[in-house]
Parts: structure tokens; C-alpha cells; sequence
């Protein structure tokens, strides 16, 4: 039989772990931004990230209300990592994710969770622009409880609490050590190909699959509930500057609990001025669930750096007295595949010494040597490499798109170098889901487009001409999305009014 001693430590680790869980319950999945959370909703969300980042995340779930509250029953600081996996042939097939997390649950951190977690997903395409993701993850977790934490009646004088006096408590806890596996599929699709923007997605995951063992006791059971996460998404409205996706969460904790969550994320694209805005944009959420609770967020995303903010209250009468806060600080590490990863980058011609032209006089005229002019031809041959590159489009559209602005400047500045050179411009489309007809007026107008941003910097328009092939001129497959984007271009057919001519020795005299 328990000694009263052993009895009070059992009721007092029960009272614990009973406060400390409450909140959880009430949440049941940590972060409210779950499209910023992969490695906390869906391992197999790493399969679909385009830009390599770290990213910093801190939760608090409070009693009562308020913005930053120090009556804190849960909080949750993060620090995670995630990087795309790209082929050259391919573009991005899969990702991977590393986190380490810190869970503590009561004031002043009664119970601890520390954990470590890493994730793989791959990839595989489905249609022409839809993606499966396949993903798993494990962790190890480390569990601790801190019975300095505690407090008793003993350190309640006259109703004021002085935590300088001992609890006359002894409580000894051992920490606890398990592994979690999780497992997940993400079926998204995109405007055109693996790396452009997502306009719908639905993912199922299962957390906690293996159910470790929690309980602090050697001979006690206390096994992690699994948890099923499914999450939804499509885009409704998307002009290129205005972007809204209805999202919605179902949390499934088997056996105890079920969470949904309903709203919407819209973002607002800062799509003109410098190429830093034009990559820019602002972004909301709002969302409700179905424990009476509302969240709204916030987040600026910028090419090398984003923040994000949110707010949990509750919404109705019968909700949960809790409020939350969160806030996402990422720094993006290297460059997005959003960029146009098809595109050959041209170098830049090296510059040449200036040397003096040596004139030779033949017949009283003077005769520039041969080898000046073929310096000169080679030089003008690198130049108008550049001309050989192609701008390409998203499916069914014929607006530029901000990477192929780059570009253009460059074709601008070897037409304004060569003023005796002319332009055919060519305009081409994939083969998808389209009318021939409409292929042809297609790419009639994504030639007008590139010829309209050469007209706008100077370009003369005598020396631009437009043509439109539609898809009867294709350089790669139609069968793939790589193939397609390829296809989806404007090429330059270059026409040389005063072509160099090789200069050949004079004859000598006889």
C-alpha cells in the first residue's frame, strides 16, 4: 500500500500533468499559420517549399485574455530549417526539414518537452500540373518535470504568495525519453509547373504513428494519442496582384478530441517598381473553429527575409477563456526556384585592353588590319549569343513575368550597342487543353508583349517585327511540365543589316 507521502506525490503529478494537458486539448495542434508549419502539420509540405530558409517560431497559449500575457499555460518556441531538393532535368523533387522544439506547459515550465525532429518528402507528378508529396518524419522527444515548480498552502501567507518559502514538498520525477514517427500525403497543383505559385492543395498526415509511452512511472501506460491532420485549399481569385485561398484544418485526436479549422489566406503582390517590390508581398488570415476560437494573422514576405504574426481569441460565449500569440521570424538561404531554372545564363563578354588601331596605308587609302576586324566580329558573336536566350510564360497567359524582365534589359542593351540589328520576334505556346486557334492568338500576343517592353525602353519599332507560331514549333515534349514551360516562350530571330565582313589582306604590288 502507497504511503500518504507516495499518495500525495501521485495526486500532485496527476493535478500537474491534468493543468498542464488542458490547454493542449483545447488547441490540440500547436501552430495556428500551419501553411508556415510543415514539419508541425504534414512532413510531406517539405516536397512543395520553393526557397531554402530557418525559421524561428514562438506560441503562447494563455488563460484569459490579452496580446502577450504572463500567465502563460502553454508555450512553444521552434526553430526549424527546410530545403527544397532540386535536379537540373526535373526542377525540384522533393525537400527535406530539421527542427528542434521546446513544449512548456504550466507556469513557469512545470512540465517540459524537449524534442528533435528531421523529414523527407518526394515528389512525383501526377498530370500536367498536379504533384504528389510523400513524406515521413521522426523525432525523439525528451519529457521532464520540475517539481520546483510547485506550489503549496504553506507558501500562501495572509493571502499573498512568497515563493522564497520552501513547499515542504520532496518530489523526485524521472524524465522520460521516446521516439514519434509521423507519415503524410500532399496533393497540390500549380499555374504551370512544380515551381510556380500553388493554387490548390489537400494533405493527410498521421502523427505520433508508433503511440510512445509518456508516463514518468516505469510500470505506468500513458501512450501519445495518434493524431490525424488533414488540411485543404483552393484558390478562388488570383489576378497576379490579389490572391485568396479559402484553407480549412481538421485535427483528429483518436480517442479524444477534433479540432476543425475554416477560414481563408489572401495575399496582396507588390507587383511594380523595383525587382525587390516586384517579389514582395503582404499577406492576411482569418480563421474560426470549431471550439468557438478565432485566429488572425499577418505576414510580410519579402526575397530574403519574412515575419508573421497572430492572434487567437475567443470568438463566442461558450469558447474557451484562452488567448494566443505567434509570431514566425524566417530568413530565406539561397536563391528561390520560382526563378526561371530553364534559362541559360549568358556571360558577360571580357573586357578588352583598348590598343591603338594600326593603319596601314594601301593605294593611298587607309586599310584597317584583318585582325582588328575579326577582334571586333568575335566580340559583336558574343553579343548577340544573348539574343539566342527565350522568355518564357505561365500556361495560358502573356503577361511577363518579373525574372524575365532581367533579360529583356540585357536585349535591350545588345540593341543599343548594334543599331544595325533587326529583330523577328517569335511568339510559341505548349500543346495543352487548347484550341489551335486560341494557341495562335496566344502566342501572337506574348510576342506583342515582348515587343511592347522593348518599345517602352527605347527600342525603335522599324526594327522589331512579330510572328506567332502557336505549338507548331515546340522544342521539348508536351508531355511533361518541364517540356511545357520550355514550349510556353518568345524566341528572337536576328536579322543583320550590315553583317561584319573579314577584311582580306591587300595583294602585293607587283
Amino acid at each position: 500500500m502507497d504511503t500518504p507521502k507516495e499518495l500525495l506525490r501521485k495526486l500532485i503529478i496527476a493535478i500537474i500533468l491534468m493543468v498542464a494537458f488542458l490547454p493542449a486539448q483545447a488547441q490540440i495542434s500547436t501552430y495556428s499559420q500551419y501553411h508556415l508549419s510543415p514539419m508541425q502539420t504534414n512532413p510531406a509540405m517539405l516536397g512543395s517549399y520553393n526557397q531554402p530558409f530557418a525559421m524561428l517560431s514562438y506560441r503562447q497559449l494563455s488563460l484569459g485574455s490579452g496580446f502577450v500575457s504572463s500567465n502563460a499555460a502553454f508555450e512553444t518556441p521552434m526553430v526549424s530549417v527546410m530545403y527544397p531538393i532540386k535536379s537540373k532535368n526535373k526542377g525540384r523533387f522533393g525537400g527535406t526539414g530539421f527542427s528542434i522544439i521546446n513544449d512548456r506547459s504550466g507556469g513557469g515550465g512545470l512540465l517540459q518537452t524537449t524534442g528533435l525532429q528531421a523529414g523527407f518528402a518526394y515528389n512525383q507528378q501526377l498530370g500536367k500540373t498536379s504533384f504528389l508529396s510523400m513524406g515521413v518524419q521522426g523525432g525523439y522527444l525528451w519529457q521532464n518535470l520540475n517539481p520546483t515548480k510547485l506550489t503549496t498552502g504553506s507558501q500562501w501567507i495572509d493571502g499573498q504568495f512568497l515563493s522564497t518559502i520552501d513547499n515542504n514538498e520532496s518530489i523526485i520525477v524521472e524524465p522520460v525519453s521516446y521516439p514519434t514517427a509521423s507519415a503524410g500525403l500532399y496533393w497540390y497543383g500549380t499555374d504551370n509547373d512544380s515551381t510556380s505559385s500553388l493554387k490548390y492543395f489537400l494533405g493527410v498526415s498521421g502523427q505520433n504513428l508508433n503511440q510512445p509511452n509518456t508516463a514518468f512511472g516505469q510500470d505506468q501506460q500513458d501512450r501519445l494519442p495518434i493524431n490525424l491532420v488533414v488540411t485543404g485549399g483552393y484558390t478562388v481569385y488570383d489576378n497576379q496582384t490579389i490572391k485568396i485561398m479559402p484553407t480549412v484544418r481538421w485535427v483528429e485526436q483518436v480517442g479524444f478530441a477534433r479540432q476543425i479549422n475554416a477560414g481563408a489566406l489572401g495575399w496582396y503582390r507588390l507587383n511594380n517598381g523595383t525587382e525587390e517590390k516586384a517579389n514582395t508581398q503582404i499577406g492576411m488570415g482569418l480563421w474560426y473553429n470549431s471550439n468557438g476560437m478565432a485566429n488572425v494573422s499577418v505576414e510580410l514576405d519579402q526575397p530574403h527575409y519574412m515575419v508573421a504574426l497572430a492572434y487567437g481569441f475567443a470568438a463566442s460565449k461558450n469558447a474557451p477563456q484562452l488567448s494566443s500569440f505567434e509570431i514566425k521570424l524566417g530568413i530565406k538561404i539561397g536563391k528561390s526556384f520560382t526563378k526561371n531554372v530553364f534559362q541559360k545564363r549568358e556571360r558577360k563578354p571580357r573586357r578588352k585592353k583598348k590598343r591603338d588601331k594600326k593603319k596601314k596605308k594601301v593605294e593611298g587609302q587607309e586599310v584597317t588590319p584583318p585582325q582588328i576586324t575579326e577582334k571586333k566580329a568575335k566580340e559583336k558573336e558574343k553579343h548577340l549569343e544573348i539574343l539566342k536566350g527565350a522568355v518564357y510564360f505561365q500556361y495560358n497567359k502573356n503577361e511577363l513575368l518579373n525574372s524575365n524582365k532581367a533579360y529583356l534589359n540585357q536585349v535591350v542593351s545588345v540593341l543599343n550597342k548594334y543599331p544595325e540589328i533587326n529583330l523577328v520576334i517569335q511568339g510559341h505556346t505548349c500543346k495543352i487543353t487548347q484550341s489551335e486557334a486560341d494557341n495562335q492568338t496566344l502566342s501572337e500576343n506574348r510576342a506583342e508583349t515582348v515587343k511592347d517592353y522593348l518599345l517602352d525602353h527605347g527600342i525603335d519599332a522599324s526594327r522589331l517585327e512579330t510572328i506567332g507560331f502557336g505549338s507548331q514549333k515546340p522544342v521539348a515534349s508536351n508531355d511533361d511540365a518541364y517540356g511545357q514551360l520550355r514550349n510556353r516562350r518568345v524566341q528572337f530571330e536576328v536579322v543583320d543589316t550590315n553583317p561584319t565582313k573579314k577584311t582580306s589582306k591587300p595583294k602585293k604590288q607587283k
